[in-house]
């Protein structure tokens, strides 16, 4: 959108003691343009908050044997906090990381490794690369994907209680 100030300004003559005198008042904003700025911001505001209010604002939890692990954390920490569950539960083997690296519930890999990230998926942080790696598995050190969103999610957790029983979620909605 391109924006354009209009500035208004009365220029006057006067003759004060023989001398013409010029005079210009500046007039900001004339009256159509400010009701066309207050429009303008009503709709940006109008947008926002129809933005805003379509978002999903479900926090999960997620619970190991009945207890509960993590609660309230957005969806975009989903993979993450069940990696973290997984790795504390001594639960992971080769199976178990080869199950997690090859899926790709949220149309990224569950787990990568730095060098193995796009820039794409750098540029809209799809991983948390910029912290030290979430997951060390034999040596090297794997991010967790964060791109979650309302379709993927109960994807992600139907598959995931279902190779791991003792594992459950559940979320509550938070507007």
């Amino acid at each position: 959108m391109i924006v354009i100030w209009i500035l208004a300004v009365c220029v006057s003559l006067h003759k004060i003691d023989d001398k013409l005198v010029l005079s210009a008042d500046q007039i900001v904003p004339l009256p159509e343009a400010e009701s066309y700025q207050i429009e303008v911001r009503q709709k940006r505001r109008e947008e926002r908050i129809s933005r805003s209010s379509n978002k999903d604002r479900s926090l999960f939890t997620i619970s190991y044997l009945g207890e509960v692990y993590e609660q309230r954390f957005k969806k975009s920490d989903i993979g993450f906090f069940t990696v973290a569950l997984l790795e504390e539960k001594n639960l992971i083997d080769i199976d178990v990381f080869e199950f997690l690296r090859n899926d790709k519930s949220c149309s990224f890999k569950l787990l990568k490794l730095k060098e193995e990230m796009t820039d794409t998926e750098i540029q809209y942080s799809k991983y948390r690369f910029n912290r030290e790696s979430e997951l060390v598995f034999d040596g090297e050190g794997y991010y967790v994907a964060r791109n979650w969103g309302v379709s993927n999610t109960p994807k992600f957790i139907e598959k995931m209680e279902s190779k791991f029983p003792d594992i459950s979620y559940s979320s509550d909605s938070n507007d």
